[in-house]
């Protein structure tokens, strides 16, 4: 009886932990390019990666968002090996709304070579 109790709470234990948030959050400052169709680099740890394969619910979070905005994703914790990187995301809220001049200036002098330019 001991045994089966100690099996289904070691189960109860496994099953618990994965219901939670199976995607990881982090915050980071936004960059907005200019055009029609605007892309999206958000900087994690002073690294850009490109927002890449929104969902359409993510895509109308990102509208409001402006080159500057510390905003918060959620994402799988991979980027891909590109400059700039590129990361899918799940989600996006803006935590504080900032200005391009939140953003270093080395980064974007970095992109701007690259081709890169961005929307105020």
């Amino acid at each position: 009886m001991k045994r089966m109790i100690s099996v289904l709470l070691v189960l109860l234990l496994l099953f618990s932990t994965g219901c939670g948030s199976k995607y990881e959050k982090v915050q980071g400052r936004c960059l907005v390019t200019e055009g029609e169709h605007p892309q999206y680099i958000i900087l994690i740890d002073a690294s850009p990666c490109v927002i890449t394969d929104c969902s359409e619910n993510v895509g109308s979070e990102l509208r409001d968002v402006s080159s500057g905005d510390l905003i918060e994703i959620d994402w799988n914790g991979t980027i891909a090996t590109t400059y700039p990187g590129q990361v899918n995301i799940f989600g996006c809220r803006i935590v504080e709304e900032g200005s391009l001049s939140d953003v270093d200036s080395e980064i974007i002098a970095q992109l701007n070579e690259l081709g890169w330019s961005f929307a105020e």
